[in-house]
C-alpha cells in the first residue's frame, strides 16, 4: 500500500509532463502525412538551420529613473546591427559544445523519466482502482507493466546513448557555422523586449542567440548602456558588457558594441580586412577565394601573409600581399589601372615637350600614350612655344604630329582676345566688300545695257571700266572671305 501511494505521488508530480507530452504526441498523429517533396523540403530546411547560427537583437530598454531620449532604446541596437553587416564564420568552443551536449542530454533524461514516472504511475492505478475486476483488472495491469518496462528500457538506451555521443563530442572536429541576423532586422525591426524570459524570446524569434540591452542615464547628457547576450543551446546568459554614450553622439560606444559582438559570435580570435577596391565594383579575391556578392570586409582565422587581388571589366587585374596577425584590424586600398584599348604615337617639333593627359604629366615627346576607351585631353607644351591642345581617341592605333609656334608671351586671356579681335576686324572687311562688289556688278549691268542699245563707243568704255571694277571688286570680296575663315578657325582653335 505505501508502495502505491508513493507511486501516486510521483505521477501527481510529473503530470503536466505526461499531458505534454500527450498532447505533442496526438498533434503529430492527428496532422496530414507528408509528401515526398514536403520531406525534402523540411529535410533541406533542417540542413541549413543546422550549418547557421542566428542572431537577433532586441530593442533596448530605459532605466527607470528617466532623463534618457527614447529613441536611443531603437537608434543604438539599430546602429548595431547596421555596423554587423559582414560577420565572421563561428566556431562554437569546445567547452560551451560540452556544455550544449549535457544540457540537451539533461533535457532528455528528464523527458525519458518522466514518461516513466508516468507509465508507474498508471500501473499503480491499476492497482488501486475498484472499477476493474478478474480478468479486465490482470489484463489492465499485465499491459501497464508492459508499457513500464519499454519505458525502463526507453531509458536505459537514453542513458547508453549519452554515453557514446559524450565521446563522439568530445573526439569530433570543430565546424564552421555562418552567422545570420534576424530575418526581421533587413526591414528595419527588432525583436520585442523579452523582459525576463530570455528562452522564450530567442524561442519565438527563432534564434541561437539573442542580444538585449539597457540604457539609464548617468549625468547631464550621458547614458550607461549594458548589452547582454543570451546562447539558447546554453540556456543561460552568457556575457554582459558596459559603456557609455552621449545622447547626441550615441554611434561610437554603437561601433563598439558591435566589434565586441563580432568577437563573441566568432568564439575564436581573427584578422579582420576592410578592402577599398577601385574602382568599387570591383570583384575581390582573399587567398584565391572571392567574397561572397558586395562584401568588402575579409576575416582571417591564421596569422601570415595574405594575398589580396581585384579584377573588374575595363581594368587590368590588380593584387597586393598584406601581413596580418590576429586580433588586429587593417584596412587596404587597391586600385586597377584601366585596360589598354589602343595607342597613340606622339612626335612634336620641337622634341622633348612637356605632355600631360588631363592634367596629368606622362613623360616628353616623343611619347607612346596608352588609350583606356575614354576620351581624353592632351596638352603639349614647351618653353617659349605656345601650348598645343588634342583630344584624343577612346580607342585604335594612331599617330598625332604636332608643330608647336612661338611664344607671343601673352596669357590664354590675351591671345583668345587677340584671336577674336582679328576675327572680328576680318569680318568687318568682308562685310564691306559685298556692297561694294554688289555696286559694281550694279554699274556694270547699266553702262552694257546702255551701250548695247546705243552702240556709243563711250559707253562701251564705260561698260568694259565697269567689268574691271567687278573683278577687282570681287577679287576683294573673295579675299577678305579666306581671311575671314583663316582668322575664324584660328579663333576657335584658340578658344578650345
Amino acid at each position: 500500500m505505501r508502495r502505491h501511494a508513493c507511486f501516486a505521488m510521483l505521477s501527481a508530480a510529473l503530470l503536466a509532463s505526461a499531458m505534454i507530452a500527450a498532447q505533442a504526441e496526438d498533434a503529430v498523429q492527428s496532422s496530414p502525412p507528408q509528401t515526398s517533396a514536403a520531406k525534402q523540403d523540411t529535410a533541406k530546411t533542417e540542413a541549413q538551420s543546422a550549418s547557421t547560427w542566428k542572431v537577433g537583437i532586441a530593442k533596448f530598454e530605459l532605466g527607470d529613473e528617466g532623463g534618457v531620449p527614447t529613441i536611443l532604446a531603437t537608434t543604438l541596437p539599430r546602429l548595431m546591427i547596421a555596423d554587423l553587416r559582414d560577420l565572421p564564420l563561428r566556431r562554437t568552443p569546445p567547452e560551451e559544445a560540452r556544455e550544449a551536449f549535457e544540457r540537451k542530454r539533461a533535457q532528455a533524461r528528464y523527458a525519458a523519466g518522466a514518461e516513466l514516472a508516468a507509465k508507474l504511475d498508471a500501473r499503480a492505478q491499476g492497482f488501486l482502482s475498484p472499477a476493474a475486476e478478474g480478468a479486465e483488472k490482470n489484463y489492465n495491469i499485465y499491459s501497464a507493466d508492459k508499457a513500464v518496462k519499454d519505458s525502463a528500457a526507453n531509458l536505459d538506451k537514453v542513458l547508453k546513448d549519452e554515453t557514446d555521443e559524450k565521446g563522439a563530442v568530445d573526439q569530433a572536429p570543430s565546424t564552421d557555422l555562418s552567422v545570420e541576423l534576424w530575418a526581421g532586422h533587413a526591414q528595419g525591426k527588432l525583436i520585442d523586449p523579452p523582459g525576463d524570459d530570455l528562452p522564450k524570446a530567442a524561442k519565438a524569434a527563432a534564434v541561437d542567440f539573442l542580444v538585449t540591452g539597457s540604457v539609464y542615464k548617468v549625468g547631464a547628457g550621458y547614458a550607461a548602456v549594458v548589452v547582454k547576450g543570451f546562447d539558447a543551446a546554453l540556456g543561460r546568459q552568457v556575457f554582459s558588457e558596459k559603456s557609455y554614450c552621449s545622447f547626441d553622439d550615441p554611434e561610437p560606444v554603437a561601433l563598439e558594441m558591435a566589434e565586441m559582438l563580432e568577437h563573441r559570435f566568432a568564439g575564436r580570435d581573427y584578422a579582420r580586412l576592410e578592402l577599398s577596391p577601385e574602382p568599387a565594383g570591383a570583384e575581390l579575391f582573399v587567398n584565391g577565394r572571392a567574397l561572397a556578392g558586395s562584401s568588402r570586409t575579409a576575416y582571417l582565422y591564421e596569422p601570415g601573409p595574405v594575398h589580396v587581388s581585384a579584377s573588374a571589366p575595363g581594368y587590368k587585374n590588380g593584387a597586393t600581399d598584406v601581413l596580418v596577425a590576429l586580433g588586429e584590424k587593417k584596412s587596404v586600398a587597391i586600385k586597377l589601372d584601366a585596360a589598354e584599348t589602343g595607342h597613340v604615337a606622339l612626335t612634336t617639333d620641337p622634341a622633348g615637350a612637356s605632355v600631360s593627359v588631363d592634367s596629368a604629366p606622362v613623360g616628353n615627346s616623343p611619347l607612346d600614350i596608352s588609350l583606356d576607351g575614354s576620351r581624353k585631353i592632351l596638352v603639349v607644351s614647351a618653353e617659349g612655344m605656345e601650348p598645343e591642345t588634342v583630344v584624343l581617341p577612346a580607342s585604335g592605333e594612331s599617330s598625332i604630329s604636332l608643330k608647336l609656334q612661338p611664344s607671343s608671351g601673352t596669357g590664354p586671356a590675351d591671345r583668345i582676345a587677340a584671336a577674336k579681335d582679328s576675327f572680328y576686324w576680318a569680318f568687318g572687311w568682308f562685310v564691306l566688300s559685298v556692297p561694294i562688289t554688289t555696286l559694281t556688278i550694279g554699274y556694270y549691268n547699266e553702262y552694257e545695257e546702255a551701250y548695247q542699245r546705243s552702240g556709243s563707243s563711250s559707253l562701251g568704255y564705260s561698260s568694259y571700266n565697269a567689268s574691271i571694277a567687278i573683278a577687282a571688286a570681287s577679287a576683294l570680296t573673295a579675299t577678305a572671305t579666306v581671311v575671314m575663315i583663316i582668322r575664324l578657325v584660328k579663333y576657335l582653335k584658340t578658344v578650345r
